[in-house]
């Protein structure tokens, strides 16, 4: 009797992928993702040193200046990369692969496909398996270290590589008692722990080895964080310092107003205080000349008055004598005088 096969379960709800991230289209992206797929450059990258050349401002040059010469950016172009803009790329490239890669690790609960997982893990990380194959190799975590590199950094180093082979050897060890049926030799035997002994062992070589991996990835995420606050630091000291010079320009600017108004106001106050120094001459000129009117006015009064009171003088003399004349008899003739 054949078995009728049934229907694969349908995912109840289908999530809509996300678009690609603009960031991946940016020119000179690309030379960045090969850059980020080096397994050199990339431990240069993860673990920088303290000596010239080694620094993390170093080779973010050395990142800008790779992607400078493959897209043949020069510094007069729009897009020339600086190190600023480099470490900015790589911080969002390489959080946006964390992102994806975060996503490669979840089932959805049962109700997302894997092909629409795998989709939106390519939207937001199209180079996801480009630098999957770098970041997740044990080379890239553990690299031997350059030259230049500080004597702690050997030191941690050859530790973490030493515990792997203690590992790797104690897995050799327990499947070639398991599937070969060589007999140990003496000086192996001696050493030989027992049963749970060797249980011990291992799990705390495990633990050993899980710390050492959750340090590892604690220390790169450190130095993620501390380069995208450097990154912030810098890009808030070049904002506080351009808003220091509008400032200054601005403050400049009001100062210089203030310099012209006030000349304006100088001048002007000037040109007011000549115009009124010459009104007031002129009322002074005036006042005097109507002061000497005056004086003429009162003096020619004075005369009117005087001539006045010698014409009545006079009349009334002429009155009286003609008065004398009529009691005598005497026919007098007022001659008036001819016009």
């Amino acid at each position: 009797m054949q078995s009728v096969p049934t229907a694969a379960p349908t995912p109840t709800s289908a999530p809509v992928v996300s678009k690609e991230r603009p960031v991946w289209r940016k020119p000179g992206m690309d030379a960045l993702v090969a850059y980020m797929s080096n397994v050199d450059m990339m431990h240069r990258r993860l673990n920088p040193g303290k000596t010239a050349g080694n620094k993390a401002a170093d080779i973010d040059q050395e990142m800008a200046n790779y992607v400078n010469k493959v897209c043949n950016f020069s510094p007069t172009d729009q897009n020339y990369w600086t190190a600023k803009k480099a470490n900015k790329s790589y911080g969002y490239a390489r959080t946006l692969y964390d992102e994806a890669n975060t996503l490669r690790t979840s089932t959805g609960n049962g109700k997302t496909l894997r092909s629409t997982l795998r989709a939106e893990m390519l939207a937001l990380c199209p180079k996801f398996d480009d630098l999957h194959r770098i970041y997740s190799s044990q080379l890239t975590r553990n690299h031997p270290p350059s030259r230049d590199a500080a004597p702690e950094a050997r030191a941690h180093y050859n530790l973490e590589i030493a515990d792997i082979v203690v590992e790797s050897g104690s897995d050799t060890d327990s499947n070639a008692g398991e599937g070969s049926s060589s007999k140990p030799s003496s000086k192996k035997r001696k050493r030989a722990p027992t049963g749970m002994e060797s249980m011990d062992e291992r799990i705390s070589q495990l633990r050993a080895a899980s710390i050492n991996s959750e340090n590892s990835f604690a220390l790169i995420i450190a130095d993620q964080h501390k380069d995208q606050r450097l990154a912030l630091k810098e890009e808030l000291r070049e904002h506080r310092e351009a808003m220091d010079r509008e400032n200054r320009h601005i403050e400049a600017r009001r100062e210089k107003d203030e310099a012209e108004f006030r000349e304006k106001l100088r001048l002007r106050s000037l040109e007011q205080e000549t115009d009124f120094k010459y009104r007031l001459d002129r009322l002074d000129a005036d006042r005097a000349d109507l002061k000497a009117q005056q004086l003429e006015f009162k003096q020619d009064r004075d005369e009117f008055k005087k001539e006045v009171k010698e014409m009545q003088k006079e009349r009334k003399a002429t009155y009286s004598c003609i008065r004398v004349r009529e009691r005598a008899g005497i026919e007098t003739t007022i001659e008036t005088p001819s016009h």
